[in-house]
Parts: structure tokens; sequence; C-alpha cells
């Protein structure tokens, strides 16, 4: 549902320097539509921006997000996001936090786990709450970390008459080279979508910044959409 992309877009953009994710549209780090078991550093604040858009027949509607996430402990990440609607005769806008808890990190045998939830009010209302794992295994050709991440996550929409569902996500994170790393994402559909959840995303970075430009479908649009994000390492907190 488009709720859902608000969230993504924020997570593929906070996030997006540490390299296996980014922020997602909610904030949190992660891929473009759904979370990752990956955190912000301790003492670290991410910034990120994106955009894309959602075309359903003669309707073109633009979404927009920002977010800020914060490494509030080795294993703890909070922050905040915004997103605003254009488009459809009417401008439409939405704040709301997040927060996400790493249970165990990485080892060689077992994945990372991490549990969250985010919460958005305004004009678009609603919240989601997930199981997230995220583990790393070598590419065999040029020995870097592939990450395969995977999930499920509740949804309530809170736009007059509340609406429960439940989703399962996996993603791809495909190191190329040094800068370059492709992302791939898929997310079932639910009552609430026309169809599943789909984007494939290439982003370019270095230490302190990322851009990333890829292809999605949120779940509502006919078509797969232009997607467009950066985002930025300001700095540790001291």
């Amino acid at each position: 549902m488009i709720r859902r992309c608000f969230f993504a877009c924020g997570l593929l953009l906070a996030g997006l320097w540490q390299g296996a994710s980014g922020q997602s549209l909610y904030g949190s780090t992660g891929l473009v539509f759904s979370p990752t078991a990956d955190v912000t550093p301790y003492r670290s604040v991410q910034v990120g921006l994106s955009t894309f858009d959602i075309k359903r027949g003669n309707i073109t509607r633009h979404w927009w997000s920002g977010g800020v996430a914060v490494g509030l402990a080795d294993r703890l990440e909070v922050g905040g996001v915004f997103l605003h609607q254009t488009g459809t005769g009417r401008t439409r806008s939405s704040a709301g936090g997040f927060a996400k808890y790493q249970l165990q990190s990485e080892t060689l045998m077992t994945p990372s786990l991490a549990v969250g939830a985010d919460m958005i009010g305004g004009d678009i209302r609603t919240s989601q709450y997930y199981l997230v794992a995220t583990k790393g295994i070598a590419e065999p050709v040029s020995g870097r970390a592939v990450k395969l991440t995977g999930g499920i996550m509740h949804v309530r929409d809170r736009d007059g008459t509340r609406r429960d569902s439940a989703d399962a996500f996996a993603g791809l994170i495909y190191p190329i080279s040094d800068q370059l790393t492709l992302v791939g994402e898929w997310r079932s559909k639910t009552k609430n979508n026309r169809r599943d959840s789909t984007g494939i995303v290439l982003m370019y970075g270095q230490a302190n910044y990322k851009v990333a430009i890829g292809w999605v479908n949120s779940g509502t649009s006919d078509r797969h959409r232009l997607f467009i994000g950066a985002g930025f390492n300001l700095s540790s907190v001291d």
C-alpha cells in the first residue's frame, strides 16, 4: 500500500553508507521497502533523502522522504522521518519516528537478528512492527560479502478504518565493486496492495555519502518507476 513506501525510502537513505544497506522509506536502516538487521553505528548520525512516484492510470503521485537515524547505543537505532506527497490536486504531509534493536550480531555461522517499530502520524497514519535476519556470505569470485536479508512484518493502517496485515520480505545486497552496490528486494502482496512490492537499485558511494538510482514499485503503481536517493554521514556524536 502507498503508506508502506514511506517507511522504505527513509530506510535506504540514512544508512546508505554502511555498504550493506541504506535507509528505508520509514527511516531505519534497510532496503527500499523493508528493514535489515543492521543498525546505525553507535554515536553516528545519518541523514537520507529520496524521491519516486506512483502511477495508476492517468494519476501520478510524487513522494518525497527525509529521515535522520542516530546510533543511540551499540545495538540501538532511533530516529525520525518526514514524508510528503504532491500530484493529486492536494498535498499530504506526515512525520513519525522509529526504533530498532539488534538482538544478536552476525557470526560466522549465524545471522544478525533485530526487532523494530516505525510509527507515522499526520495525513498518513500507519505503523509497522517487524523481526528481521541478515547474513553475509562470501561471493566465490571476488570474495566480497554478499548479504541476504528476510523477515516478517505486521502493518497497521489507521486512516479512517483500522486495517491490519502481515507481510513477508526478502532482499539481496550485492557489492559489484568497492563503490558500487546492487540491491534487489521483494515484499509480499497484502489485501491493501495491488501486487507485490519489488525494486532494484544501484548505489554508488564514498565514506561520507552515497547516491542511489533504480526502478521500484511499492505495490500500488501500474509499473515500476524511477527512484532517486542520497545518504549522508554527518559524523559521529561525541
